[in-house]
């Protein structure tokens, strides 16, 4: 039978048992963790030193392409959208810097900016779409120059209205009629666009500038805006839309273009927030203006990162 000696010993063993665990902790075992301890320190101190190097290079590199890519521009569009007019579209979420700089780009190659539109968040909500398109069949009712709106869809009505209003087929454009003045005029009561001054012409060309997606997209948005920017392509002389590499992200509204029919006619560049892509968005620009498409950019899905140069003929 255990006996009270027994517990006593065991305590007793087991006090022992601590204090040496103790002690060695606080000895060699105990010096030889913390000099783990403080190597483990000093190498993730170096390997942060490491990143933080790697990383200034990066963006030294980054800036260094940038510069170049804006000291080259003038070189690489020359006036290749010269005599052209341009409308430019800015869709919700698009970076004020961007769309500044693309504009600048444009008007450096020789093109005319008609007008500046913005896109409120309520034209591409589709629980808005069917009064979107009630406005559309409203004021495009006897209005000449539209194709047939028989079978179209809510947001084909759309392109067709925003096209008769700010674009045309001309290169240098059309001058505004009360036909355009009053979709237009529709559109901004509505609150679905807005702008700064009045449209005193109609443009050739159309560049929407897109942003990122939105932290919660609505589903459905890009599919109505490849809708429209087709049906505005399908009255003008070409549309592009460009946006960051973000946008060609899924739930991006380049990627939906990417994704759509709209590809076959309307162009893409997704790296629109660097030089390098601004100059791209010209080309692409210039290259719808002379009857061509393509999708360009730095995501997998472009089909290229610019368009390849115009032939000189022999």
């Amino acid at each position: 039978m255990i006996d009270f000696r027994y517990h006593v010993i065991s305590i007793v063993a087991i006090f022992l048992a601590l204090a040496t665990g103790i002690a060695l902790g606080a000895g060699p075992l105990g010096e030889e963790f913390d000099q783990q301890l403080a190597r483990q320190a000093q190498q993730d101190r170096q390997d942060k030193e490491d990143l933080r190097d790697q990383l200034d290079q990066v963006e030294q590199i980054a800036d260094f392409e940038d510069e170049l890519a804006s000291s080259v521009a003038p070189q690489l569009v020359g006036n290749s959208l010269g005599g052209r007019t341009v409308s430019v579209f800015v869709l919700p979420g698009a970076n004020d810097d961007t769309v500044d700089n693309v504009t600048a780009r444009i008007e450096g190659a020789g093109a005319t900016i008609s007008s500046t539109i913005t896109v409120q968040d309520g034209l591409l909500d589709p629980d808005e779409q069917e009064t979107a398109a009630g406005i559309a069949a409203r004021v495009l009712e006897g209005v000449e120059g539209v194709p047939s709106t028989e079978g179209a869809s809510n947001y084909q009505l759309v392109g067709y209205a925003l096209a008769r209003a700010y674009l045309a087929t001309s290169e240098a454009g059309t001058p505004t009629d009360d036909d355009a003045a009053a979709i237009d005029g529709a559109y901004l009561e509505a609150d679905y666009l807005s702008h700064d001054g009045d449209v005193g012409r109609r443009a050739n060309l159309a560049v929407v500038i897109a942003g990122p997606p939105s932290e919660e997209p609505e589903v459905g948005q890009g599919e109505l805006l490849a809708i429209l920017v087709q049906a505005m392509d399908s009255m003008s002389g070409g549309v592009v839309v460009t946006g960051p590499l973000e946008s060609a992200d899924d739930d991006g509204y380049i990627a939906a273009v990417r994704d759509s029919d709209a590809s076959d006619s309307v162009s893409t560049v997704d790296v629109a927030d660097r030089p390098a892509g601004q100059i791209v968005t010209v080309l692409a620009l210039a290259q719808q203006g002379d009857g061509a498409v393509g999708q360009y950019g730095a995501a997998d899905s472009a089909d290229a990162v610019l368009p390849e140069p115009a032939k000189s003929p022999s």
